[in-house]
């Protein structure tokens, strides 16, 4: 599959004070969770380990939306996904 054929995932990241927002197509949302990690949150390297294997549970009631939450040193690392359309 091409990457522009493949869906579009918006994933909006906090930890400590600060939100980050990353779009990238993939096959799926949860196979590739380093790129927007890592190009968002480059210090949390030492956690990269646990962040990617969290595992993305859907939102009770919103269609395509998935979440989680890590604690990394005490504090916690957010991660929302949400199934993109575009216009």
């Amino acid at each position: 599959m091409q990457k522009e054929t493949m869906p579009l995932y918006t994933y909006v990241m906090s930890y400590d004070g600060r939100t980050k927002v990353f779009q990238d197509r993939s096959s799926n949302y949860t196979g590739f969770l380093l790129a927007p990690i890592s190009s968002s949150f480059p210090e949390l390297k030492p956690a990269f380990g646990d962040l990617v294997r969290m595992t993305p549970k859907p939102v009770p009631g919103v269609a395509k939306a998935w979440g989680c939450t890590l604690d990394i040193s005490g504090k916690p690392f957010n991660l929302h996904v949400v199934e993109t359309r575009e216009k």
